[in-house]
């Protein structure tokens, strides 16, 4: 059976604009792919604000890098990483521009091609995704307080500079901007078409890259 793991934030975790609860399992994108792909072992590790880098004085343990590691180690041996980070690196009390958010990520598969990881033994196959884009309308939102117009331009920006980064390291990728949309309520997350549709497009893609 092959093992999955989709590291990510709000979005991979099913965060539910409409009462601030999660999406159940069956309704997640993560859960559709489980019910569907049976001969594969998901592994959700989604966490509300995670970032790839920056470190969040309002929330502990969001860095994605600082437990990237220890969560590999968790689920190895792991044979696809799917990996969405990005979104809340955007939020303007970060101040990054969308090259120095890729390089964010960048540093992250360093972590995941470490032998050090690994123990020696052969790196996951990466499937590193663009996140979806911040809506224009976030200000009016109940996530106004934490993004603004400049995290909708750096997050438009994100795929850019995270696509030649995946060809650096040898990863797949795709841009989820181009696939679903962030929720009228919040112009931040998915909502349940949005999950579907990742669901639907992510399940031919990674069944290509386990058949290699």
């Amino acid at each position: 059976m092959k093992q999955i793991v989709f590291y990510g934030d709000s979005n991979t975790w099913g965060y539910n604009a409409e009462n601030g609860g999660r999406f159940p399992l069956e309704e997640r994108f993560t859960g559709i792919l489980t019910a569907r792909m049976t001969d594969c072992h998901i592994c959700e590790e989604g966490l509300c604000g995670r970032t790839a880098v920056a470190e969040d004085d309002l929330g502990e343990m969001r860095s994605g890098q600082r437990y990237l590691a220890a969560i590999l180690n968790t689920h190895d041996p792991i044979d696809l990483l799917v990996l969405m980070l990005g979104t809340n690196d955007t939020k303007p009390k970060f101040a990054l521009r969308p090259a120095e958010i890729a390089y964010g990520v960048e540093e992250l598969l360093r972590i995941v091609r470490s032998p050090l990881v690994w123990h020696g033994a052969k790196s996951p196959e990466v499937l590193l995704i663009s996140p979806i884009e911040v809506g224009e309308q976030v200000c009016g939102t109940a996530m106004g307080g934490e993004f603004d117009l400049t995290a909708v331009e750096r997050s438009r920006a994100l795929a850019a500079e995270l696509a030649p980064v995946a060809e650096r390291y040898g990863c797949h990728f795709l841009d989820a901007a181009q696939v679903a949309h962030p929720c009228a309520l919040d112009a931040v997350h998915l909502d349940r078409e949005g999950h579907r549709r990742m669901a639907d497009t992510l399940e031919p893609v990674i069944r290509a890259i386990l058949a290699k």
